[in-house]
């Protein structure tokens, strides 16, 4: 089977790539329309300059940005797999694939109607509309990363037989060699951190959805000053976020470490005690993959995306009803009080790992190609 993956730009995690075009079956081509990842801009792109490292981007990828050759290579193909439908050149493809009687296969990590661009009126009110047209009638299968998705794209009335659930990866082999690697006693120098500090880590955008002021009120109301909340990342809020902790009294406890390239995440990993996820709105949530993978436990809000097949209470983490900051209060008074209990639950986040992974990710897309006697 000749194999074209369309995509806007190259991807965080290219390992699937390279495992699915080892398989003697399969002709594995990758195509991205855009070749700099770093080059996006706007508030929820605000993070991509830290994936700059080419050791992220090692598979071969393609780069085509011309309808007539966008058309020649689906041409060439038995089957597609489009990443998306918003681009207009997604929208060319699809309709390449269509017209030249292609295989074709849709992608989404939508959870919920809301979206990260939310759409208001009578657009929102269409979108499900769109979408049974899209995956029902125009595609032959909808992949989606977690079972929140599937949850969500059988609500709205898309055909469970077209749903096909392929775990949302991230590089496990780049992480954990980070990992290994990861010098925390220089983050501890770094951050004036002593080796009896309690850390609970945030990683992500400082923007609206992500919900990083409830966590710096629930972390307040523990008033215990044996702990500090690292917090990763650049956004607009991060004044008013400054500004939150001061009125709190906490801003010593808080370290704002900015934006950390990629391939230093894993030392924080490493370094922290439980990573703790607040958003309101997360399609997927890949922090929760990278540190699990590391043995580090998570907290997080039932908003996102990942958490019900990654997050086993007790056992690889917590979560709460969004927005409800008692209940994430105590949840990290739960963490703080019990450490012993987090060491025993890091074992098992590198367990659920092995279970959620590029490997796994290939051999869900290989069944369903199989099923379809494709290959």
């Amino acid at each position: 089977m000749n194999l074209l993956y369309i995509l806007e730009r190259p991807i965080q995690n290219d390992l699937p790539y390279q495992l699915i075009s080892n398989i003697d079956t399969i002709n594995t081509r990758v195509i991205c329309f855009e070749k700099h990842i770093a080059s996006l801009s706007g508030n929820e792109n605000i993070n991509q300059s830290v994936f700059a490292n080419d050791a992220l981007y090692s598979f071969h990828y393609e780069f085509v940005s011309q309808k007539k050759a966008l058309f020649k290579a689906i041409k060439s193909s038995d089957a597609c797999v489009v990443y998306g439908h918003y681009h207009h050149l997604f929208r060319w493809c699809i309709f390449f694939a269509k017209i030249l009687g292609k295989n074709l296969i849709l992608t989404s990590d939508a959870t919920s109607i809301k979206g990260i661009a939310d759409s208001k009126g009578i657009k929102l009110k269409l979108k499900p509309i769109y979408f049974r047209f899209l995956y029902n009638i125009v595609a032959n299968a909808l992949f989606v990363p977690s079972n929140a998705s599937a949850t969500y794209f059988k609500s709205i009335g898309i055909d469970s037989n077209k749903i096909v659930l392929t775990p949302y990866t991230v590089n496990e082999q780049f992480i954990q060699s980070a990992f290994e690697r990861a010098d925390i006693e220089k983050l501890r120098s770094i951050h004036q951190l002593e080796p009896t500090d309690f850390i609970f880590l945030f990683c992500s955008k400082l923007i609206e959805r992500k919900r990083l002021d409830d966590l710096i009120i629930a972390f307040a109301a523990l008033n215990s000053s044996n702990c500090k909340l690292i917090i990763i990342g650049d956004g607009p809020l991060k004044t008013k976020m400054v500004e939150l902790a001061k009125s709190l009294n906490i801003f010593d406890q808080l370290i704002f470490a900015g934006l950390v390239h990629y391939a230093e995440l894993p030392a924080y990993y490493k370094l922290a005690n439980i990573l703790v996820v607040p958003s309101d709105h997360e399609p997927y949530g890949l922090t929760i993959n990278e540190a699990m993978i590391c043995g580090l436990p998570v907290i997080a809000s039932d908003a996102v995306g990942s958490a019900a097949d990654l997050i086993e209470s007790g056992k690889t983490g917590w979560t709460y009803p969004v927005r409800n900051k008692e209940a994430l209060s105590e949840l990290l008074n739960h963490a703080l009080e019990n450490p012993s209990q987090l060491k025993e639950m890091s074992q098992a986040c590198i367990t659920k790992m092995k279970t959620w992974s590029s490997t796994t990710n290939v051999n869900a897309q290989v069944d369903f190609f199989k099923s379809k006697n494709w290959i």
